[in-house]
């Protein structure tokens, strides 16, 4: 097997051990035993554990960023782009213990703050399908495209809440779809909303006729 053939299957298999158990619980034996592999080969290819653990963390933001930059590319209305988008960035962080986060922040100072702006650029993603959204019709042009990309990213949070998941007893997909489905229709029935807007117009008439 070439050095790059194993540098490839070293990442793979790191990125998976590294989101499953975190930094702390994160070793190279239990890598090594997982690879089938010595550590003196993985050693070859990554001088430490830390230098393997930062190239998979940046692994995994640019694939992201890869990810998302696709789908702002595609052929498709914002609506279908935001869609896939927002539950694209639900199943990658679905992946993301919250202790993970803390452990970069902690461990990986650098790291977190490049990490800072790849939520930047994810946010600057949503907001440029909203603003796409916004000038073929449509999204509402009375929201701030900013403001909704942070809505977003708060339900993409959320909708990985282990609470929430038990107590809706719905799935990671469910619970996401719901969210949609509330921002992108509101909570208040149609009839309702038709029959407000009704008597606000009947008011104003009535005002206008005094």
């Amino acid at each position: 097997m070439s050095r790059d053939s194993n540098t490839r299957k070293i990442l793979e298999e790191a990125e998976r051990l590294a989101f499953e158990v975190g930094y702390r619980r994160f070793n190279m034996d239990d890598l090594s035993q997982r690879l089938r592999m010595s550590k003196k080969t993985i050693y070859e290819s990554f001088s430490s554990k830390d230098q393997l653990f930062t190239t998979v963390l940046n692994r995994r933001a640019g694939k992201i960023l890869r990810r998302m930059q696709e789908i702002m590319d595609l052929d498709e209305d914002a609506m279908t782009k935001l869609y896939l988008a927002s539950k694209y960035i639900v199943d990658e962080l679905s992946h993301i213990k919250p202790s993970l986060v803390k452990e970069v922040e902690t461990f990986f100072p650098d790291v977190f703050n490049v990490y800072g702006d790849f939520y930047r650029r994810i946010v600057g993603g949503v907001v440029s399908i909203i603003e796409e959204g916004t000038r073929t019709g449509i999204f509402r042009s009375d929201v701030n495209p900013v403001v909704f990309a942070y809505l977003v990213q708060g339900m993409v949070e959320l909708s990985s809440n282990p609470y929430l998941l038990i107590e809706s007893g719905l799935s990671l997909e469910e619970v996401y779809t719901a969210f949609m489905k509330i921002i992108m229709e509101g909570i208040v029935a149609p009839g309702y909303r038709e029959a407000a807007e009704g008597r606000s117009a009947g008011r104003g008439k009535a005002g206008a006729a005094c």
